[in-house]
């Protein structure tokens, strides 16, 4: 590695990124994406009066005890205690845990919309032969990951920064140190997430000559890896205990998962990146 290479990297990451912004397949999925969210935290943030209403109302017999708890539940935005004891994680404000569930369930779906041409573009327009008798292949191939990497940071930045304005102005309240830190734990827990299914991704992309097939295939892995979890869950990436480490506070459970995401993002770049290198142009 030489200054050389990481001047190819930074360039060819920058142009990358650039394009990315302009494909309207990929404006059109972080715009649902963001969207989607945006309306989920106006709803919550919205409702939060009216269900306190309802409970005053209830007719329901509660304790005096129960009730006091779901109102002061409700007012700091929190789950009821005996939740918390069971998944730790939930002791986050609820915006919060909303925040994380729906991006986990989200991300897996939102890559393959964006980056399924990440280099399948290139092979269906012809220019990666250009490109590649004028950069190593080292630096094109990273360039294109890094470039999406960075672009799901920002985008899940973004949300953050919604949500910020969602409680500042109808939950208050919930603002604390504590509030901030959970906030960024939580959204460095995605990162492992976004690797993992950017890698599988790209290893579809760098096989594929066409970003419509490409969109398709990598929608069909996402099917068959569904399928996997009734026939050999271990193969598939949506393996329960993967996943289970990510809503613990266990270090040793969440570095289980951790370092299962890590090994698929290997084993997936590994492939990716060995059938790239041995091309011929």
């Amino acid at each position: 590695m030489n200054a050389f290479f990481f001047r190819q990297m930074s360039i060819l990451t920058l142009d990358e990124f650039k394009q990315l912004l302009l494909r309207k397949r990929a404006i059109f999925a972080l715009i649902l994406y963001t969207g989607m969210l945006f309306l989920v935290f106006w709803g919550i943030s919205r409702s939060r009066v009216l269900m306190m209403d309802a409970v005053k109302q209830m007719k329901i017999p509660l304790q005096p005890a129960e009730k006091m708890v779901i109102e002061q539940s409700l007012k700091q935005f929190s789950i009821p205690e005996p939740w918390i004891q069971k998944v730790p994680i939930m002791g986050a404000a609820l915006p919060l845990l909303v925040y994380f569930i729906l991006s986990l369930c989200t991300i897996p779906f939102l890559i393959p919309m964006v980056s399924c041409d990440m280099i399948s573009l290139d092979l269906f327009r012809g220019t990666q032969r250009f490109l590649l008798f004028r950069v190593s292949r080292t630096a094109y191939f990273w360039s294109k990951t890094l470039a999406h990497f960075v672009l799901y940071l920002l985008v899940q930045s973004v949300v953050l920064l919604m949500l910020y304005g969602f409680c500042f102005f109808y939950a208050r309240e919930v603002f604390s140190l504590k509030f901030f830190w959970d906030s960024l734990h939580l959204t460095l827990r995605l990162i492992p997430v976004i690797v993992v299914f950017l890698a599988f991704i790209q290893l579809i992309s760098s096989q594929i000559a066409n970003p419509v097939k490409s969109l398709i295939v990598s929608n069909v892995g996402l099917l068959v890896m569904v399928i996997l979890l009734a026939l050999k869950p271990q193969l598939s990436l949506f393996y329960h205990p993967l996943w289970g480490g990510l809503f613990t506070y266990k270090t040793v459970s969440l570095m289980k998962s951790v370092l299962g995401f890590g090994a698929w993002s290997v084993f997936f770049w590994g492939i990716s990146f060995g059938f790239f290198w041995v091309k011929k142009l």
